[in-house]
């Protein structure tokens, strides 16, 4: 499926989601005692809602063309969402009648099918956030390439490729998080699948910027070095030289990724909620908003991604005329 195809799924499933949302409100009015999990089931679509907008949005402004991997993985997710809200939709029909049967229908079974769905949803909308991070990640490797190719900041660069490093274990470590608790129904079989992939591909980015970060941390340290030399070499003995160019950074070590992904994950739980942050700048001047457990939301990281996209695009363009 290609890129506009998708941001059009993406639009017709947060126009669905809309719809059911005011069909749940009008399920709630002559079934009381369905409220608290309605309301949840309410919550979590309209949250669901905003990630395909993203996801739109992010096609629609791309500087390059998504891979063809991460569309299938973003395409598959995105109709077995539908589906989902397709069964939401038919468990709220199942229910239709006059106020009594649908308040004896309710209690018999539409509140643990609600819950299942709901829990469902939640997991559905966990892999869509991951995704859109993903696709947000891979556009800055592929345009940071290009920058390489024309000669860009290296220190820059060399941050890029951290960020990118960091951002593929958080979404390594959030998938196995994700799997873990997912049932072992057969509704979450495709669903699973999709999170097998999703790991694949993004292992796969992360070794790259590995590779990429300890290429640009060696090249900065290489010109940081010369440029040093090329200062003192007028008053400095060659001894002194030497020492100048020994104080040179090693480069990164390898390491287990999934033993590393497991610390971060047990660290982060051991933290406690920092509910006072609200906003905040980052290192490059990019504001960074937070949930009410003190995480920086989804929505923050993909915002704060796109304009570092937008500004190394801006600054290749000059060079290109």
């Amino acid at each position: 499926m290609d890129p506009l195809s998708i941001a059009t799924a993406c639009v017709g499933l947060a126009g669905t989601i809309t719809t059911m949302a005011f069909n749940l409100t009008t399920f709630v009015c002559d079934v009381r005692d369905a409220r608290s999990e309605i309301d949840a089931v309410s919550r979590e679509l309209l949250s669901l809602k905003s990630v395909p907008e993203l996801i739109a949005d992010d096609f629609e402004n791309a500087p390059r063309p998504p891979p063809d991997g991460l569309l299938t993985q973003i395409s598959g997710v995105l109709s077995n969402c539908k589906n989902v809200v397709a069964e939401v939709e038919g468990c709220v029909q199942t229910h239709q009648g006059s106020r009594i049967q649908k308040g004896a229908r309710w209690v018999a079974f539409g509140r643990g099918d609600m819950a299942r769905l709901r829990a469902t949803l939640e997991a559905h909308k966990t892999t869509l956030n991951l995704a859109l991070e993903m696709l947000s990640l891979t556009t800055l490797r592929d345009v940071q390439q290009e920058a390489i190719a024309v000669k860009q900041n290296t220190d820059v660069l060399v941050k890029d490729s951290k960020d990118i490093v960091e951002g593929t274990a958080r979404i390594l470590e959030a998938i196995a998080d994700l799997q873990s608790k997912l049932p072992g129904s057969p509704r979450f079989f495709m669903l699973s699948r999709y999170l097998d992939e999703l790991t694949t591909y993004a292992e796969t980015v992360s070794d790259d910027a590995e590779a990429r970060f300890e290429s640009l941390t060696i090249q900065s340290a290489d010109d940081s070095d010369a440029g040093v030399v090329s200062e003192t070499c007028q008053n400095e003995n060659s001894k002194e030289r030497n020492n100048v160019f020994s104080s040179k950074p090693n480069p990164p070590n390898s390491y287990d990724r999934w033993n590393q992904i497991r610390r971060n994950a047990a660290e982060r739980a051991a933290q406690p909620p920092q509910e006072d942050r609200k906003e905040e700048k980052d290192s490059a001047g990019y504001s960074k908003t937070f949930d009410s457990d003190g995480e920086e939301t989804i929505e923050s990281r993909v915002r704060r991604i796109q304009a570092r996209v937008a500004e190394l695009v801006g600054q290749m363009e000059p060079r290109r005329t």
